[in-house]
Order: structure tokens, then C-alpha cells, then sequence
């Protein structure tokens, strides 16, 4: 049999069966599901990746008790780098079925990016009408922040459930710091002044 067209003319050509038309759609279903596999694959198999190596020589942070004051700490950041690296991490598949597994084996081990941000001989010092007093020893400490790379799997398919939390690790050896009566009211006294302190930078 023929259909009218919207536009009044006559389609020539006949019109297709329900099984034609569930048969098109079965496989338009098909191969959307094949594209996403695929598409999960290659998150799993080449992950985005961002390339970081950064390296920064001596940093200071400088915190005065008043702006004109003539005596101030300085904390001497040493050396900062930040480098990042990719990892699988198999402990991060909380679930997955095996109809997912049987698309999915690459599911094992979950890409994640690690940035490991580490301070090399960090020290506190003290100034004093120009000299400068050591405050502590040189300090290490080490930042490490791991994420996976992957979008929400779980939105596509229904019996996964993977750990997408952000997990931060700090290591930070003992700090001994030298500080005398004179030197903790200074510290005081820049404590309070950056408490109470109304720089207006809020109502720019």
C-alpha cells in the first residue's frame, strides 16, 4: 500500500512493515551500544592524561605583625615540585556484573591521575631590625592526590559502581621550632592583626 505525504504528494515507494521498522531500531540500538563500549574502552585503555613537572626554587611568605613593622617571620618555602603521574588502581571497582565484565575486562585496573606535590627544606625564620634568626630546621612535607580520569560509567551501565572519590595523603615530618618569649608575641601579634585586619578586598 502507499501513504500521503505531509506535503500532499505521493510517496512511490511502499511502505515498510511494524518488523521492518523494530528490526531498524534494533539495530540502531545496537551499534549506539557497540559505540559506547567502544568509547568506554578507550577511556579505559588511553586515558586523558595531563603531563605536569613543575619545579620552583624558594618561594617566601612574609607575615608581619602591622604593615610598617620592622620585624616580620618569613616562611621559606625551599624548593616546591609538582609532578604528576597515571596509575591503574584495582582497588577502585566497588562492583561490576559479568555482562558488564564480558563487554568490559579492561574494567580490572581503573586509570586514575596521582599529582605529588612535595616541599624540600622548607624553613621558618625570624627578622629582626635586618638579621635574620633560624626558627626551625629544614622541613619536608609531601602532598599526594589521587583521581580517576574517568566520566560517570554508571550513568551506561547499570551493575557498576566504581569509587570516583578524591583521595589526598600528607606526610609531614616533626617541626621543632625554636621560639622565645620576644618571638611568640611577635607571633601573637601577626595572628591577631590578620584576624581583625579589614584589608576591604571583600567589597571590590
Amino acid at each position: 500500500f502507499f501513504f500521503q505525504a505531509e506535503d500532499g504528494i505521493r510517496d512511490a515507494q511502499e511502505s515498510r512493515g511494524l518488523g521492518d521498522v523494530y528490526k531498524r531500531q534494533e539495530e540502531e540500538q545496537q551499534k549506539n551500544v557497540a559505540e559506547v563500549i567502544q568509547n568506554t574502552k578507550n577511556q579505559l585503555l588511553n586515558p586523558y592524561y595531563n603531563d605536569i613537572n613543575v619545579d620552583i626554587f624558594n618561594p617566601i611568605i612574609i607575615m608581619k605583625p602591622t604593615p610598617d613593622s620592622d620585624e616580620w617571620i618569613e616562611v621559606q618555602l625551599g624548593r616546591i615540585l609538582i609532578v604528576n603521574k597515571q596509575e591503574k588502581n584495582e582497588q577502585r571497582l566497588l562492583k561490576a556484573g559479568k555482562k558488564v565484565f564480558s563487554y568490559l575486562p579492561e574494567l580490572t585496573k581503573i586509570p586514575c591521575d596521582a599529582y605529588e606535590i612535595t616541599f624540600f627544606d622548607m624553613s621558618f625564620k625570624l627578622v629582626r631590625r635586618g638579621q635574620k634568626f633560624n626558627m626551625s630546621q629544614p622541613i619536608r612535607f609531601n602532598l599526594r592526590i589521587e583521581m580517576t580520569s574517568l566520566s560517570r560509567l554508571e550513568d551506561l551501565y547499570k551493575d557498576l559502581r566504581i569509587d570516583y572519590t578524591t583521595v589526598i595523603k600528607g606526610r609531614l615530618q616533626p617541626i621543632m621550632l625554636t621560639v622565645s618569649k620576644a618571638d611568640f608575641v611577635l607571633i601573637m601579634k601577626f595572628i591577631n592583626f590578620n584576624i581583625t585586619y579589614d584589608d576591604g578586598q571583600d567589597r571590590l
